[in-house]
């Protein structure tokens, strides 16, 4: 069976440590396949993942997390602490007989207090940061992964069609679009919205992260929503424009432009190419499409953080490869029409993109009537 370790733990033989340790919430997550809400609200409420070089992995949680780590989790050898994190961290290490050496750790998470505890309770070890390590191995998923981000991409979509659905006719808030969006967010996946932009009409769609207000849709508004969902610990992407009621041809117009920018973008995301040269590529797709507005950004990675490596950005260098979850954003705006934001998530595959939001995906605007 492939296991989100099985990466991590050559890596550490291969450099010849005796073990890494995650501690981050996102690395409990994709090893430990288990979200612990409370390890991102209470300061104490540590959690690691202890891969060792050789045999199996260990989750050390707070002991009040111990149902919830073997119910939940995919990670069978479970240890608890009571009050104290580091001192059961070196317990456990202390206790699972690795060879004293060098012990990989996520340090730009871990607090520089708890690394120096951490190191006067393991004399005779050498403590390195991995963050990078970690963040490497987070970016290919594996098929389970794959197949729950999926399902959570599609629940966020089915809330945003949704909640757009309401604004037929006008005379809807963007409020009260917003609390149907979260509504359905939760009932169809479980999810919670922790960002949205959300802005209606040829003024307020121009703004940048704009939240949701009192005003009333009328017919002819564009509809503009960027949503990140997020799900037990997995993140989700995704930005959509619609008309209510009969576009303007500007609108249109403005749409077809973003629509052609974004699958020019997307066309670009193959395995092997590089973050920077799609990034290049989407700078040439703005010239060719007479667009005003230029991103700093074309799209990144998704998942365990809103914002992942790679980033599609000038000169990055980190080749995309399949496995990898990625959304492509784009957007266009014109005073007095207002702005069109479009953003996809997909898989990266070896034969190229397999796109996940597919419920919305239109090459014409969409007409809420």
């Amino acid at each position: 069976m492939h296991t989100p370790w099985g990466s991590l733990q050559e890596e550490v033989r291969r450099v010849e440590a005796a073990a890494a340790v995650a501690a981050s919430p996102e690395s409990i997550r994709h090893l430990a396949g288990v979200h612990f809400a409370s390890q991102a609200m209470i300061r104490r409420r540590l959690a690691f993942a202890i891969i060792p070089a050789q045999g199996e992995p260990t989750l050390l949680v707070q002991a009040v997390l111990e149902g919830t780590a073997r119910s939940q989790g995919i990670i069978p050898q479970v240890a608890t602490y009571v009050t104290e994190p580091i001192e059961g961290l070196a317990r456990v290490l202390a206790g699972m007989d690795l060879p004293r050496g060098e012990l990989l750790a996520e340090l730009d998470f871990l607090p520089a207090a708890d690394a120096r505890a951490l190191g006067d309770r393991l004399p005779g070890w050498f403590i390195r940061d991995a963050g990078d390590l970690f963040r490497t191995a987070r970016q290919v998923r594996t098929p389970g992964e794959q197949e729950a981000l999926r399902r959570c991409a599609r629940a966020a979509e089915r809330a945003i069609q949704v909640a757009v659905s309401m604004a037929a006719g006008g005379g809807v808030t963007e409020r009260e679009v917003y609390a149907r969006m979260q509504d359905a967010m939760l009932r169809l996946g479980g999810g919670v919205i922790p960002f949205l932009t959300l802005s209606s009409g040829p003024e307020r769609t121009l703004l940048t992260h704009a939240s949701p207000t009192d005003r009333l849709l009328q017919p002819g508004d564009l509809l503009l929503v960027d949503a990140v969902g997020f799900f037990a610990g997995l993140y989700t992407d995704m930005a959509r424009t619609v008309v209510v009621g009969e576009a303007t041809g500007e609108q249109r117009d403005l749409y077809r432009r973003v629509r052609a920018m974004q699958q020019d973008v997307i066309s670009a995301v193959r395995p092997g190419a590089t973050a920077g040269e799609v990034y290049e590529k989407y700078l040439g797709s703005v010239k060719a499409h007479g667009v005003t507005y230029t991103y700093r950004y074309a799209g990144h990675s998704t998942g365990y953080q809103v914002v992942e490596e790679p980033v599609l950005m000038a000169g990055s260098e980190a080749r995309l490869l399949p496995g990898m979850v990625l959304c492509v954003e784009v957007k266009d705006r014109v005073p007095g029409v207002g702005a069109v934001q479009l953003e996809e998530i997909f898989l990266l595959t070896e034969e190229g993109p397999r796109i996940w939001t597919d419920l919305m995906a239109s090459d014409e605007l969409p007409e809420i009537r």
